[in-house]
């Protein structure tokens, strides 16, 4: 068949809202491009694969995969499927389900059983051990300790029902839930939803696998795609030896593909200066660094701000002086101010951009 019955073809094979996904295009241009003779077992491939690339992309946490699956991630990812196996049907067993097949048809049926047991579960244990638990505490606090309650918690995706169910056209696809995204809830210890996040946690370490995505993959059979690479935002308030409490923004990226193309580079680019605050913004150059430093030297030498506004003309027009008379004059690459406000700015603009 030609590139346009392909096409046609595949598009029929789908679901109206997999049909309108943007990666549709993309995969079929790839098959019309890498295959010459296209027949209806690439058909069944495509739709099998589009289908598979839009759950995972649509089913992902923020910042992983920021583009569609290639062919070698999901023979990665098959090949860790096939290996976990053994692993899948053992947990299936210990939960009381067959181990050779998937306990729940749909994902909204999984996330409705786990959300319920976890909290009957909780229920349970606090009626159990509410008086040990504030005993416990009670004790820590009057020797000084500090206490806490560190249990795994179970990572799975939550999904809700559509407004509209539309008519599915590929009958291998019989699920109706829109995903919402991955969803916690805390465990009990010997219980096998606490079994259940433990090991999905540390498998998704080795293998790069979401732990959601295994989660689903063990109760509804689900094949997810292991994510081409991840970024892991981070904030954190450091406090100093002074006691100022100092922010940090910083990136983690990591890599899961060897087939990295120039366009993710980019998009990578793209989303760390706009988490770390350099999007849209000049980077640093020499010039700030010897105004930093004059600065500095001129606040060593008169004083910081002065708190009443009476005195902070005087200052920064005399910083302006100086600044002009040591710098401005001697080399022509740096800023001459006309006005002490110009000083003031810049020195502003350099607290700010340091969240000094």
């Amino acid at each position: 068949m030609d590139a346009q019955e392909f096409e046609r073809q595949v598009t029929s094979g789908l679901s109206k809202e997999k049909g309108h996904h943007p990666v549709v295009a993309e995969f079929i241009s790839e098959f019309t491009e890498e295959c010459p003779r296209l027949g209806h077992d690439d058909v069944r491939l495509c739709v099998k694969v589009i289908c598979r690339a839009v759950e995972n992309l649509d089913d992902s946490e923020p910042g992983s995969s920021l583009s569609s699956p290639t062919p070698g991630d999901f023979l990665v990812s098959d090949v860790l499927l096939a290996k976990l196996r053994p692993w899948v049907e053992d947990l299936r067993q210990e939960g009381g389900f067959d181990p050779h097949e998937p306990p729940f048809k749909t994902p909204k049926e999984a996330s409705g059983w786990i959300k319920r047991t976890a909290e009957a579960q909780h229920t349970a244990w606090l009626a159990e051990h509410r008086e040990a638990v504030d005993e416990l505490y009670s004790l820590a606090e009057k020797l000084g300790y500090r206490v806490t309650r560190e249990t795994p918690r179970l990572r799975y995706q939550h999904y809700k029902r559509s407004r509209t169910v539309l008519p599915l056209k590929n009958p291998d696809d019989t699920r109706q839930d829109e995903p919402r995204g991955a969803q916690q809830v805390a465990t009990v210890p010997g219980t096998f939803l606490h079994r259940l996040a433990r090991e999905t946690d540390q498998v998704a370490k080795r293998t790069g696998l979401r732990p959601d995505a295994l989660v689903m993959h063990i109760l509804i059979g689900s094949e997810p795609v292991r994510p081409r690479l991840w970024i892991t935002e981070g904030y954190d308030d450091h406090p100093l030896p002074t006691g100022e409490v100092r922010p940090r923004r910083y990136v983690t990226v990591t890599f899961d593909t060897p087939d990295l193309t120039e366009r993710e580079l980019q998009t990578i680019h793209s989303e760390i200066r706009g988490y770390i605050g350099g999007k849209g913004t000049n980077a640093f150059h020499w010039g700030d660094l010897t105004f930093w430093e004059f600065m500095e030297e001129f606040i060593q030498d008169v004083g910081p701000l002065p708190e009443k506004r009476r005195g902070r003309g005087k200052y920064w027009e005399e910083a302006r002086q100086r600044w002009n008379r040591e710098y401005a004059t001697k080399n022509e690459g740096h800023t001459y101010y006309g006005s002490a406000n110009g000083v003031k700015q810049r020195y502003n603009k350099l607290q700010k951009r340091l969240g000094v």
